[in-house]
């Protein structure tokens, strides 16, 4: 939580500064958390699992490379499934992860482009001037909550990092609003968080590696031209 904490301290002023760019992003997406928990081989990882963001925008001068510190959650699904180390038992895992991320994008086909100002304004081939690549990093809270017979066994919580890779594309709705599809695959990772449902078995040792790999659209509002 203490990590949580300083994040968002850090991140407010520039959310809310008088002087902000007039505008404001939500996301939402469709997550699959793969994982490499090896307990049983029937577990599936946690899908469906939904992602959703709001987020602020500020670029370089002279390079279309764009910031977007973001807000988000994560809500896994409940997976279960049965445990023959407990006699036939259901056990089950969901998690909620809080997070503060910097996603950055970055315009190839327009790199040196003059836009200061959203994809639906500028001259040339909306790919061209829209596409761009995504790199993500960020750190927040993991709450996990344990299942035994569908009643909740147990719960506990653990600060984590998580970084990665997606693309994407500005598509102009109208002249305050972008609309951008994307995906992502991004790492997951926690030294204090546990993953193993069963710590009392004899299997693999402890394993708290998340990928989520999401599909979303990402909605940027801006209310006064630039």
């Amino acid at each position: 939580m203490k990590l949580l904490k300083i994040l968002l301290i850090g991140f407010l002023p520039i959310f809310f500064a008088q002087n902000a760019v007039a505008q404001i992003g939500f996301s939402g997406t469709y997550t699959s958390v793969n994982t490499d928990f090896e307990f049983d081989k029937d577990f599936p990882g946690f899908a469906p699992s939904y992602t959703f963001g709001v987020d602020y925008w500020f670029r370089l001068k002279n390079q279309r490379v764009e910031f977007y510190p973001q807000l988000s959650m994560l809500r896994s699904s409940k997976e279960e499934y049965a445990s023959v180390n407990f006699g036939g038992e259901t056990s089950g895992q969901q998690f909620n992860m809080y997070s503060l991320k910097l996603n950055t994008r970055v315009y190839p086909f327009d790199f040196n482009g003059d836009c200061n100002c959203p994809t639906w304004k500028k001259e040339g081939p909306t790919f061209n001037k829209g596409f761009y690549f995504l790199a993500t990093l960020g750190g927040g809270m993991l709450d996990q909550i344990g299942f035994r017979n569908g009643e909740e066994s147990e719960s506990s919580s653990a600060t984590a990092i998580s970084y990665g890779i997606g693309m994407g594309l500005d598509i102009g709705l109208s002249k305050f609003l972008t609309l951008s599809p994307f995906l992502t695959y991004e790492r997951t990772t926690s030294t204090d968080w546990i993953l193993h449902p069963c710590d009392i078995c004899d299997q693999f040792p402890d394993n708290s590696i998340l990928n989520p790999f999401s599909v979303g659209l990402h909605l940027q509002y801006r209310w006064k031209e630039y």
